[in-house]
């Protein structure tokens, strides 16, 4: 229990918390092109830096930052629940030992599992809130009206019932292994670096995170697309809010294979150094990342499209996130657009993915790294 309920666990999820914050403000604007892509099959616009410049020149220029402190908000309580559950796991479990890459990724898989199952209902709210006002080509999406966080969840339990809030639960489940292979990549590229010098720069950091997500993201990326839009389907009752909740937990493979990578590429890096630059965590956190994501991908469209949950659906597929729901999601998405339809977006997804990861562990190592050092305490974790 002391091992849990540690101060150093808690200096890894608040550092976790805010490097995912800053990284995501950032680069915010990237996911606003990926979620339209993903969810307005009609929109010709094809590549990110048109869908931008679309969505600006019609709604504003401000529209690409629509529903941010929605998306903050719940991604500061992920990302702490995350690294909190999986420094925790890891404390457990390697007891002061040095990890493996296999650890790494079960490790990072279960963390990814607690992830979801807590904090699915706050981004099922995120994706409506930042849909709401926006101009879509599809007729087949309902529009919604939510004056703020808290009258979103009213109206979606009003309305809908209380376990729509878990709309895309099982494509999010599956997606954990985008985290799972980003950490997986970033800590294995990490330990590769440490082994050739004794310290990682900020820009060794950076790299690593990026290149970690940008695998993560492209495995994982197409089940996002399906989960957005079967969340937030009207009139389902009370199971309607737990929409998409099936792909949601299929996802947890995304952050368990993502960290999976990450711990492995940093223990390789270790053994040749000391000690990883900035622009070692940076290209082992972007590998990690990446690899995750192409993995993962067309999980992801599924996802998105079930937390979207917009869609006028057939009267015969009325209970979302449903395996029968997602096998027919992920079918008429490949006979209308090809096996190609599951990645649309993905583009996208790698620069915003990749790059927010890169920099977040960047702020998430320095930041810990400077709290030890300031409380004169000793990082018990090993890479």
């Amino acid at each position: 229990m002391a091992s849990v309920l540690s101060y150093e666990n808690l200096v890894h999820a608040v550092a976790g918390a805010v490097g995912s914050v800053t990284a995501m403000t950032v680069f915010f604007p990237l996911d606003t092109a990926r979620l339209r892509l993903q969810v307005d099959e009609k929109r010709k616009s094809k590549t990110t830096h048109m869908v931008l410049l679309e969505i600006i020149k019609e709604e504003g220029l401000l529209a690409p930052y629509r529903g941010w402190f929605p998306v903050i908000s719940s991604l500061c309580c992920s990302n702490f629940v995350y690294f909190y559950t999986f420094n925790s796991l890891k404390a457990i479990w390697v007891k002061g030992q040095h990890s493996t890459t296999g650890k790494d990724l079960v490790v990072g898989f279960v963390a990814g599992v607690v992830n979801v199952l807590l904090t699915t209902p706050l981004w099922v709210v995120n994706t409506r809130l930042k849909l709401q006002g926006a101009k879509f080509r599809n007729e087949d999406i309902v529009p919604t009206n939510y004056r703020g966080i808290f009258d979103a969840f009213h109206q979606i339990v009003r309305d809908e019932g209380l376990l729509s809030l878990w709309n895309g639960t099982f494509p999010s489940l599956l997606l954990v292994f985008n985290p799972a292979i980003h950490f997986m990549f970033y800590e294995g590229l990490k330990r590769q670096l440490l082994k050739k010098r004794k310290k990682l720069s900020s820009l060794d950091v950076f790299i690593i995170g990026a290149v970690a997500k940008a695998v993560a993201t492209i495995v994982t990326y197409p089940m996002q697309t399906v989960q957005s839009i079967l969340r937030i389907v009207r009139d389902e009752g009370l199971l309607s809010l737990w929409n998409g909740t099936f792909p949601s937990l299929l996802l947890v493979f995304n952050p368990a294979i993502h960290f999976m990578f990450y711990e492995g590429l940093k223990r390789q890096l270790l053994k040749k150094r000391k000690k990883l630059s900035s622009l070692d965590v940076f290209i082992i956190g972007a590998v990690a990342k990446a690899i995750a994501t192409i993995v993962t991908y067309p999980m992801q469209t599924v996802q998105s499209i079930l937390r979207f949950g917009r869609h006028r659906l057939n009267p015969e597929n009325r209970t979302l996130g449903s395996l029968r729901n997602i096998l027919y999601l992920l079918h008429q998405r490949i006979r209308r657009f090809g096996i190609m339809g599951l990645y649309k977006g993905l583009e996208a997804k790698l620069l915003q993915t990749v790059l927010t990861a890169a920099l977040m562990f960047l702020v998430y190592e320095k930041l810990t790294a400077a709290t030890f050092t300031v409380m004169g305490l000793k990082n018990a974790h090993k890479h």
